[in-house]
């Protein structure tokens, strides 16, 4: 269907202390890429982080549909079940 799956692969300090988020994007046409995002910061069209949660090591990405969790190493497709 076209929708790229996100997976958190790190998270990092930056100088100013606000962390920093390594995201892997896995495309439908089998190419990924690599971003390197602060808190807000865009993953994929209206998808963005919101939240970051150190305790369980994941971040909260939301779009005008809805929300989904990142974890490290899990793919989540970028689209919320109805």
């Amino acid at each position: 269907d076209g929708v790229p799956s996100a997976e958190l692969t790190g998270v990092a300090a930056s100088e100013a202390g606000e962390p920093r988020f390594s995201v892997r994007m896995h495309y439908a046409d089998g190419t990924e890429e690599r971003l390197q995002l602060p808190l807000g910061g865009k993953v994929w069209g209206e998808w963005a982080i919101t939240e970051y949660n150190p305790d369980e090591a994941t971040i909260t990405i939301r779009s005008p549909e809805g929300l989904l969790i990142l974890r490290r190493r899990v793919q989540v497709p970028l689209t919320v079940s109805q």
